[in-house]
């Protein structure tokens, strides 16, 4: 939570130089510390900033432009309870050529994707 909020400190000042959509890595960094404290809100601000539009709206082609960007999305929907909207999208995420090319987040898509198709199937299974 500290961190959280030093690094909220930090970027509030540095936004004046370098807003989300100029230092994307270190915003999506600041934005995945967030969804793990929970603040799932200033994350999807963060990646409105980052994306220019409001990623619910954008098609899984329009995130695949910024690879890490939509996967950052993709884990907020499974963080906030869209595990089979998460899963089926990061599903159709992975295979767009950009995200293919960045090989760092594909692998990461990759992993996480197999990782909730599991979780999703033990759940199936114990329902």
């Amino acid at each position: 939570q500290k961190s959280v909020d030093v690094w909220s400190d930090i970027l509030s000042v540095r936004y004046l130089v370098a807003p989300p959509a100029v230092d994307v890595h270190t915003w999506l960094k600041f934005g995945n510390m967030c969804r793990k404290a929970g603040r799932e809100e200033q994350v999807l601000e963060i990646l409105v900033d980052v994306l220019g539009a409001d990623p619910a709206q954008l098609s899984s082609a329009q995130l695949a432009e910024q690879p890490a960007a939509g996967y950052t999305y993709m884990k907020l929907l499974w963080t906030r309870g869209l595990k089979e909207e998460a899963a089926h999208r990061l599903g159709e995420f992975v295979h767009h050529d950009k995200v293919k090319a960045d090989v760092a987040v594909a692998a990461k898509c990759w992993r996480r994707y197999g990782q909730w198709q599991r979780s999703l199937h033990e759940a199936s299974t114990l329902s």
